[in-house]
């Protein structure tokens, strides 16, 4: 059996024990074996196998040695055998740690005609008087069990008070000298932590009175740009009185060559009437030369 196959069957065990009693009947187990196709007494003698305890129940383990047998039997066409196979119980070894008391290698439990076989009557089996006897025996066993565990139990807590007490007393001291060490550690880091505020104190004075030397240095630059600017605020009051200066002036002069405009017109006007009167004057002098011609003409 190999893990990978111990951990296919430990999901099919887990969902069936949906109580988590750490077992499961064979009526919870049936529809599942019932699946794999085999008859019920092929089914039966494999329960028989797998139930080392003679319970009528299967635990963990029991449940990997029927599954295993099944497997086997369904998919490779192997026999189911009369034993769990030594190779089987092998492969179980390896996880022997956390196998049942009964499923160590010294058990001759795996070998069914050790004890009665017994099947669950739902695989055809016919045992419950047989079993609910040894039910009751393995009860009163357990009783007894519980009762020894209990008296040992007793004696333990006894034992272990002084030793609580002991402990007590050991984890009081130890807390006391971890509350120590973290009151050592406290006052280290507030010395740490004052360290470094007054380093930043001491780097804020120095920025601080850098910071007074730039105002300063500003304020200095500002005079300056007052004055500045109260000189270029006359220079451009004289600019503006000398501007309206030269406005008055240009308007004197506008208004100069407005009447030299007028002046030039009625001039030009009166020019171009002796041009008019002019070119009368040559228009009648040739019409006198050409009546004087015609009147010469005639006395001839």
């Amino acid at each position: 059996m190999t893990q990978a196959d111990k951990e296919k069957y430990n999901g099919y065990f887990e969902n069936l024990d949906t109580t988590k009693t750490g077992f499961i009947s064979g009526r919870v187990a049936a529809p599942l074996f019932a699946k794999s196709g085999l008859n019920q007494t092929d089914l039966a003698k494999i329960w028989s196998l797998a139930d080392i305890t003679k319970d009528g129940n299967l635990d963990k383990f029991e449940f990997f040695i029927a599954f295993h047998l099944i497997t086997c039997n369904r998919t490779k066409q192997l026999p189911i055998p009369n034993i769990v196979p030594q190779i089987l119980i092998d492969s179980l070894k390896g996880d022997s740690s956390h196998l049942p008391n009964y499923a160590q290698p010294t058990s001759n439990l795996y070998n069914p005609q050790a004890t009665p076989q017994v099947a669950p009557q739902i695989f055809g089996g016919v045992y419950e008087a047989e079993l609910q006897e040894r039910k009751r025996k393995e009860e009163q066993e357990r009783q007894k069990t519980i009762a020894l565990k209990e008296a040992i139990v007793s004696k333990l807590n006894q034992k272990s008070d002084f030793i609580k007490k002991v402990i007590y007393s050991q984890q009081q001291t130890i807390e006391m000298a971890q509350k120590l060490s973290i009151q050592e550690q406290q006052v280290e880091r507030t010395k740490k932590i004052t360290k470094e505020l007054e380093n930043t104190t001491e780097r804020q004075k120095l920025a601080l009175s850098a910071y007074k030397e730039k105002i300063q240095t500003v304020k200095n630059q500002a005079v300056t740009i007052r004055e500045q600017k109260r000189g270029i605020d006359n220079i451009i009051m004289q600019r503006q009185s000398q501007f309206q200066e030269e406005q008055s002036r240009v308007s004197s002069l506008n208004q100069k060559l407005s009447d030299d405009r007028i002046s030039f017109e009625r001039q030009r006007e009166e020019l171009f009437k002796l041009r008019q009167e002019l070119a009368n004057m040559k228009t009648q002098k040739l019409q006198a030369e050409q009546r004087k011609a015609q009147i010469e003409l005639m006395r001839r």
